[in-house]
């Protein structure tokens, strides 16, 4: 399963050099707190979400899915973008920070 990691810090890099924003909303959810999401492209789009909290994700793996040993990795994001040319500018890159793969057995 491929998800917004739980440990993803707003006030940390910003995603906006790779085409999108990201701002906790101040409200808070049963879930975890409420964050706009905009595609930064020529007519900017975007959405509320949520950003899920761990022990909600993993309180729902192991209840309701019957899964067990529920384990957070990171998500490796290539250094080339979307057009095939390698990024030369030393940033970090932020989408490894932002999704995480949630690996669970039955």
């Amino acid at each position: 399963m491929l998800a917004p990691s739980p440990d993803f810090r707003f006030d940390g890099p910003s995603p906006i050099p790779y085409g999108f924003g990201s701002a906790l909303t101040g409200e808070e959810a049963e879930t975890g707190p409420r964050v706009r999401i905009t595609a930064l492209l020529d007519s900017p789009t975007g959405y509320v979400t949520v950003c899920t909290r761990r022990e909600v994700w993993e309180k729902c793996l192991r209840a309701a899915a019957g899964l067990s040993d529920v384990a957070w990795v990171p998500l490796e994001v290539s250094e080339v973008d979307c057009a095939g040319s390698a990024r030369t500018s030393g940033r970090t890159s932020t989408p490894a920070r932002r999704w995480r793969c949630c690996a669970a057995r039955a």
